[in-house]
């Protein structure tokens, strides 16, 4: 993705080609100049002193100091040129790395997507369906048979304040006085349950249970299976 800059850092840096090689040319120039002067001192200088001879300064004429003015026009003008384009090249140097820098965080930085959060919906509780008997009474649950030596469990609709009472006999006719039988009272959704064992050792056949609500009485049958 492009934001201007290329354009800009193309220019300088063409810029910057056509004046190097000027400056270059010229710092190389100087360099040898320099180096040489300092061969001259090193070689002159003891020589000087052995002879006790000083060098004098040669006073230059006008027309000599007016030449050397117009030699070192051209110079003046190479460091101006060899400055400038030290600038341009630091100029499209750091165009440069901003440009990269650029470039590399668009690619590189990934796109942050939200997280996908699942919602489970609760399950609700099966709630029994209510067993309709010709009589007044509405069970909630009723088995119609049961095996010798398990529980079973009774519920019956009342209301609130209702006296409920359930009797089991046998199939020999007798009550049984199990442990969970006789009275019982309505819970939170007015509901009287009751839960007991049938004895292992009662006998196969029909036995009957009789349910009171209230004023209200149902007797069902019950068979008692081995």
């Amino acid at each position: 993705m492009e934001y201007g800059l290329p354009d800009f850092t193309a220019w300088v840096l063409s810029i910057a080609e056509l004046l190097h090689p000027l400056s270059l040319d010229y710092l190389r120039s100087l360099t040898l100049a320099r180096d040489f002067a300092r061969m001259e001192l090193t070689v002159e200088g003891p020589m000087a002193q052995n002879d006790q001879v000083r060098p004098q300064r040669k006073k230059q004429k006008p027309a000599e100091r007016k030449a050397a003015a117009v030699n070192a026009s051209p110079n003046s003008l190479l460091t101006n040129i060899g400055i400038v384009s030290g600038i341009f090249a630091i100029l499209a140097a750091i165009v440069a790395i901003v440009n990269s820098c650029i470039d590399i965080d668009l690619k590189v930085s990934p796109t942050l997507t939200p997280p996908i959060i699942t919602t489970v919906a609760p399950t609700a509780t099966p709630t029994p369906t209510p067993l309709y008997t010709p009589g007044p009474l509405t069970f909630i649950e009723r088995p119609e048979q049961i095996n010798a030596g398990s529980d079973i469990r009774i519920i019956v609709q009342a209301w609130e304040g209702a006296a409920c009472y359930l009797k089991y006999f046998t199939p020999d006719g007798n009550e049984s006085k199990a442990d969970g039988l006789g009275p019982a009272s309505p819970d939170r959704l007015n509901r009287c349950t009751w839960v007991w064992m049938v004895n292992r050792n009662t006998h196969e056949g029909k036995g009957s249970i009789v349910v009171l609500v209230g004023e209200f009485e149902e007797t069902h049958s019950l068979d008692i299976l081995p």
